[in-house]
């Protein structure tokens, strides 16, 4: 008999910038990184994502663990490392920017919020 312990995924070691400049021409490529676990084992981790939730909310961005560092950011799959390679480019809001991550299993719990505010200036 298998026994799930059906307990949230726990997320930590959040890696996002605090302080970026917005590029006045071209992009600038960012690296978010959050290392997830689940109680019931790393294949129970459905998704890990992020999205502005200040100023304005966002859509959901998909975070991987699948060792593609050019596409994704992410240096080695299956570690419990989620990252996303993010582009900032001359349109991007100024200030005060507040993302949210979480981490959701395979019956749908969700793991804690963390917060994390980034300040983009001019």
């Amino acid at each position: 008999m298998i026994t799930r312990n059906n307990s949230k995924p726990q997320t930590s070691n959040l890696v996002a910038p605090d302080t970026i400049v917005r590029p006045t021409t071209g992009i600038k490529l960012l690296t978010f990184s959050i290392t997830v676990s689940d109680s019931d084992g790393y294949t129970d981790i459905e998704q890990v994502f992020f999205k502005r939730i200040l100023p304005t909310e966002s859509n959901t961005f998909s975070m991987s663990d699948d060792g593609n560092e050019l596409n994704s950011g992410d240096r080695l799959a299956g570690d419990g490392i989620f990252s996303r390679i993010v582009r900032i480019d001359s349109s991007a809001f100024t200030g005060d920017q507040v993302f949210l991550f979480q981490a959701k299993d395979n019956t749908g719990v969700l793991s804690d919020s963390l917060l994390h505010t980034i300040t983009i200036l001019p």
